[in-house]
């Protein structure tokens, strides 16, 4: 009888390790097949491998999700990041003027990541492609702003550029959800 049980819980075992491993390659698949389809698949990968509800996503909608709940965290720290250097005293009064644009721009931002939520929430992928499409030319009229000023250089250059190319990975993403909703045959 104690031969058995050993036996039993033997094949359970062999029988989890199999489930979970199978589990793992799906979700390993569906990263590098999503990544794939951005402009960016090293920063793709790593974003998603950094959220801890990756290993359960089932589809690119939930790969989706993540990405632009990144977009959105990074937005937000982002927008206090501008806040906190358009009150600092090193910068003159015309560098503040810019930070405080993008300030506010930032928040315009974030009205666009949370109506591109919503409607992922929905499945109007339409809609949230329209709301993230609209992310990387407001994030570079940050800089365009800076640039105008000759002898100043943006002080959120490299804030803005990591904000941009994550920006760019969700839209990809958005964008071949909207364009294939159906998920892909293996």
């Amino acid at each position: 009888m104690e031969k058995i049980l050993s036996w039993v819980i033997f094949f359970c075992l062999i029988a989890y390790i199999n489930i979970f491993t199978e589990a793992q390659t799906n979700a390993v698949n569906l990263i590098d097949f999503t990544c794939k389809q951005t402009p960016d698949y090293n920063l793709c990968v790593s974003t998603l491998k950094s959220d801890p509800r990756t290993p359960s996503a089932k589809d690119v909608k939930a790969l989706a999700t993540i990405l632009v709940d990144q977009v959105h965290r990074k937005a937000i720290l982002t927008q206090g990041h501008t806040r906190a250097l358009s009150k600092d005293p090193i910068f003159d009064s015309k560098t503040k003027e810019f930070l405080t644009r993008c300030t506010i721009r930032y928040g315009h931002i974030l009205n666009w990541i949370v109506s591109a939520k919503l409607s992922m929430a929905a499945n109007d992928y339409s809609k949230a492609q329209d709301y993230i499409k609209a992310l990387p030319t407001h994030i570079e009229l940050c800089e365009r702003e800076f640039e105008s000023l000759a002898h100043v250089k943006s002080p959120i250059t490299d804030v803005s550029k990591a904000m941009d190319d994550i920006a760019k990975v969700a839209v990809a993403v958005v964008t071949y959800k909207y364009m294939h909703p159906a998920p892909p045959m293996n």
